[in-house]
């Protein structure tokens, strides 16, 4: 519930902006909200899909939106390719006709890479030189309070997914599992923040050009 009030929020505030590319990520964590729902209400494979593949693909496409700006200056070669979307979508669904185990194995894995992946472009675009230039300072502050708010909330949901993982039957009480899922929620909030900051600062970027 948390994940869909994440997503619905952050649609209404910017639905006049126009942010297409960045709205389809954002219904992929609706998705992932009404996947986690199903599937904490009834363990079904189905629903378990649901709730991972929408998650990796968030990680991708908003790796790959950053890459597709103007402003960011690295080699794109290395970016995320929608054939390797669409493989690594059908290898994770068939490996769990193989082991269940396999299937998390390859969830996590390529959900780790792509977060990776995503923080180095964020590290890229945020020392470019439109970044750093002072009439976007106001929108560089911004970012920066994006981040730490997004990785703070980052750190603490996964500790405490760590402990509640670790730990279950001595802290079932607390229910940590519904603070894991408020405090993600609040981190794609912001993630979506960051990602609407950096779609900005592309477009000062063209204007300068122009």
């Amino acid at each position: 519930l948390f994940l869909c009030f994440s997503s619905l929020l952050f649609y209404y505030i910017n639905k006049n902006a126009r942010f297409y590319k960045l709205f389809y990520i954002n219904k992929l964590l609706f998705f992932v909200g009404i996947g986690t729902m199903l599937f904490h209400g009834r363990l079904v494979y189905i629903f378990q899909l649901m709730d991972e593949l929408p998650m990796v693909l968030i990680a991708i496409e908003a790796t790959k939106l950053l890459q597709t700006l103007k402003i960011y200056e690295y080699d794109r070669s290395r970016g995320v390719y929608d054939i390797t979307k669409y493989v690594l979508l059908f290898v994770m669904i068939y490996s769990y006709t193989i082991s269940p185990i396999l299937e998390v194995i390859i969830f996590q894995g390529s959900l780790i890479y792509y977060v990776l992946l995503f923080c180095t472009t964020c590290k890229r675009l945020f020392d470019t030189k439109i970044c750093n230039c002072v009439s976007n300072l106001g929108l560089k502050n911004d970012l920066l309070f994006y981040i730490k708010v997004s990785l703070t909330t980052s750190l603490l949901s996964i500790t405490i997914w760590l402990i509640e993982n670790n730990f279950c039957n001595s802290v079932s009480h607390l229910q940590l599992h519904a603070y894991w899922h408020l405090l993600s929620s609040i981190s794609m909030y912001y993630l979506n923040n960051i990602l609407k900051t950096f779609i900005l600062l592309n477009n000062e970027k063209i204007k300068q050009i122009k």
